[in-house]
């Protein structure tokens, strides 16, 4: 979210040392203000130096079985498995740039951990730091584009993470634009025939900022922006696919105001949710909903299904997610850095547990809150796709490039043939009885109720009728009957 400068933080510190004298009687003399003015630079300087307890132990371990990656790679990004992610990309703001994730002071929180983010970060493997970019390293060694250290956009750590504090919606078709290029211009990848996986995670410094001008920060150009940025993806780049991470509840930081400088950081980075008026925030909240919704509407309506190479899916996970709370109900701050309003490493490992479980969900039943502590999913061994609107549909129909061989695919085709099997013998056994019947129905004489009476039940042929006297014998040859 926005963090736009270190000198922000000076900024801070003013602004909070100027709440903390307000209502301070103005005639103090010189000497009683520099007291004052002592007391509370004194306050801030153990309120920025404080060191924060730093939770990484998030998940215990990562179970899931490897995928094989096979010789022949896919060619629609509808028969993915996590084992075929070549490249890796995220999109966003301070959260995507990773402010505060290993913090453990206030000042912390302007160094940007892209290596733990939860969508890109690449620091260590996935059995000690949950990430998607851990996950895919799992199945995929050899992914690029993961960030590998603390520094900004333009370092070598930040990999193929374009994500920047203080970005909103307006900035994506840049960002969407770098993205390509950095692709482009590298040499350890694949531009044209590598598959790549982006994630695009904005909207937070729009609803920051919304209550001071609804017109600028409307539902309408926020959908547009980013519609812009998938637009330029779509038109330029080959083999992607997109997940588009929709906006949390941005009033849920309100719960996050526990303390002086908390306080003052929500006042400067993010007024809207935290001090803005009770009506100002309803509007807020309808805002957050049409944002959600847009994303939703756009896309869900096919915009960007033309190609079999590219898909864009909406992982909804932090849609209705609400800050979990401690034993004596007040927020479980240890999911955010020291500022109170980035996510911390717990909260990014979180985060990645959310947006991997919802890769692996079908649409339209995809989990559309954060919940905290849930297990890690894994691919279902027998079809382990990252699901896409088509492949949602019908999975077993879809073309699953990695099952044509597996047992599910195998008992279809056995199960196909033995019907086949079964219906042509029966229907053999049934012509078959069919020609025995109508043979002795041509040649077996049916003697009839009436004991003077020979009959055939054969009515296309002309019976026969004898009288014969009661006392004829059995086996008696009747010079009448004519076969």
């Amino acid at each position: 979210m926005k963090m736009k400068c270190k000198g922000c933080y000076i900024y801070l510190l003013v602004c909070t040392v100027i709440i903390k004298l307000k209502g301070v009687d103005t005639a103090l003399s010189n000497e009683e203000w520099h007291r004052k003015w002592d007391e509370l630079t004194e306050i801030l300087d153990d309120e920025l130096n404080k060191t924060y307890p730093i939770e990484r132990e998030f998940y215990s371990s990562f179970s899931c079985p490897p995928i094989q990656r096979p010789e022949n790679r896919p060619t629609s990004v509808h028969m993915l498995t996590p084992a075929d992610i070549d490249v890796i990309g995220a999109m966003g703001d301070s959260i995507s740039a990773g402010n505060g994730a290993g913090a453990s002071t206030i000042i912390g929180s302007l160094w940007e951990y892209r290596d733990l983010v939860f969508s890109i970060g690449g620091r260590d493997n996935v059995l000690q730091r949950i990430t998607l970019a851990n996950i895919i390293k799992y199945y995929n060694p050899n992914v690029y584009g993961y960030s590998t250290g603390v520094g900004s956009v333009t370092s070598s750590v930040s990999g193929l993470n374009v994500g920047e504090p203080g970005k909103e919606a307006i900035h994506m078709p840049s960002q969407a634009t770098s993205l390509i290029n950095l692709m482009k211009n590298s040499s350890k990848m694949d531009y044209e025939n590598d598959w790549k996986m982006i994630t695009l995670f904005i909207g937070g410094n729009d609803l920051c900022e919304a209550c001071n001008d609804w017109k600028y920060y409307s539902a309408d150009n926020y959908i547009q922006h980013i519609q812009g940025a998938l637009d330029i993806l779509h038109d330029n780049l080959p083999k992607a696919f997109v997940n588009v991470v929709n906006i949390l509840d941005i009033l849920e930081l309100g719960r996050l105001t526990n303390g002086l400088v908390c306080s003052a950081v929500h006042g400067i980075f993010c007024e809207c949710p935290t001090t803005a008026s009770e009506a100002a925030k309803i509007q807020l909240e309808e805002l957050n909903n049409e944002y959600q919704k847009g994303l939703n509407t756009l896309i869900n309506s096919g915009r960007y299904e033309t190609r079999d190479d590219f898909t864009v899916v909406l992982q909804p996970f932090m849609e209705k997610t609400v800050i979990p709370s401690t034993e004596d109900g007040y927020p479980d701050e240890s999911y955010f850095a020291p500022d109170c309003f980035h996510f911390s490493e717990k909260g990014h490992q979180a985060a990645a547990v959310g947006l991997w479980n919802n890769i692996l969900e079908d649409i339209g039943s995809k989990q559309r809150e954060w919940v905290f502590g849930e297990p890690v999913e894994c691919p279902n061994p027998l079809m382990p796709l990252i699901k896409t609107s088509k492949n949602s549909r019908n999975s077993l129909l879809s073309p699953i490039h990695h099952i044509q061989k597996s047992a599910v695919t195998s008992a279809i085709i056995i199960g196909i043939t033995l019907v086949v099997i079964t219906a042509f013998v029966v229907l053999i056994i049934v012509v078959a009885s069919g020609k025995i019947s109508k043979t002795k129905k041509r040649r077996t004489p049916v003697i009839s109720t009436a004991p003077t009476m020979i009959q055939f039940n054969n009515d296309q042929e002309r019976p026969i009728i004898n009288v014969l006297p009661p006392s004829i014998p059995d086996g008696f040859s009747n010079p009448g009957y004519q076969p």
